[in-house]
């Protein structure tokens, strides 16, 4: 603190435009956090000796609460970009697992042409009837993971029965019967937000136990594969396939209206022939 500008040598090289301002006293109080020093709080009056105890007292506690604020503030913005970093990131590490599903897709219809953009239209269907069924939008998109992927097992079945052009022997379709669990066997150890291994695996499954590969039936199977198997069944109706042209959708929405509630989820049969008879929905 400085009583007298006019006076005091440390004032010497500035004391005349001191003087020019009308400053006759100051107080300088740091801006301090713990054992640091961030600033300091400088105050001039137009009086000699201004400034008493009490005065003092009350402009060290604004120092105090100017250097806790500014303090807070950059504390505030370090964590506002370390926030958009970590955001940064999420979005790379999303756009990767993206890229990593599609080109795990991809591998199946390398090997199985004739389903070439069944996973992605299956895809497309069942996001569209869980957008009618309003799940929440996370469900949605571990579904969406999980359509892409759900033939991914079939990376374990011989190309030759994939491809074939007649009607499979028991034998082959028990192979065929195992790719919900070698998807699953894939997919188990990634560290998906949702259950897209589990979806893979039950998206054989029918409410009335006739399915595979557990037999499982009604609430024991995940909503999202109820809605997975509506989708795959009615897009895989509809197409082409090795062993017969496709059938068409109204064959597919039959098949899938006539087994409602036996062998597939009511509420899901429902958002599905309503997105094709009343909003004109296209695979």
């Amino acid at each position: 603190m400085t009583r007298d500008i006019a006076n005091d040598p440390q004032f010497v090289f500035w004391r005349e435009e001191a003087a020019k301002r009308g400053y006759a006293s100051s107080i300088a109080l740091p801006l301090t956090i713990g054992a640091g020093t961030i600033g300091f709080l400088g105050m001039y009056s137009e009086r000699g000796d201004a400034f008493d105890e009490e005065e003092i007292g009350l402009l060290t506690e604004a120092a105090d609460d100017l250097a806790y604020g500014i303090t807070a503030l950059r504390k505030h913005r370090e964590h506002d970009a370390l926030q958009e970093r970590h955001l940064t990131q999420i979005e790379a590490l999303n756009r990767l697992m993206d890229a990593t599903v599609q080109a795990l897709a991809t591998t199946v219809e390398v090997r199985d042409p004739y389903t070439a953009g069944h996973q992605r239209r299956v895809a497309k269907l069942a996001v569209a009837i869980a957008t009618e069924m309003r799940l929440p939008p996370e469900r949605i998109e571990g579904l969406q993971l999980a359509a892409v992927l759900h033939d991914i097992g079939k990376i374990h079945v011989p190309a030759e029965i994939l491809a074939s052009p007649r009607k499979l022997t028991a034998a082959e379709f028990e192979i065929i019967k195992t790719h919900p669990t070698v998807g699953y066997d894939i997919l188990k150890d990634i560290d998906f937000t949702n259950p897209v291994a589990r979806i893979v695996l039950q998206h054989h499954e029918r409410l009335d136990g006739s399915g595979y590969p557990a037999g499982l039936k009604q609430e024991q199977i995940l909503l999202e594969a109820r809605i997975l198997c509506v989708a795959d069944v009615v897009e895989a109706m509809a197409s082409h396939r090795p062993y017969r042209p496709g059938l068409g959708v109204p064959t597919a929405l039959h098949e899938i209206s006539e087994h409602k509630g036996q062998m597939y989820d009511s509420d899901v049969v429902s958002a599905c022939v309503g997105l094709f008879q009343s909003k004109q929905f296209e695979l």
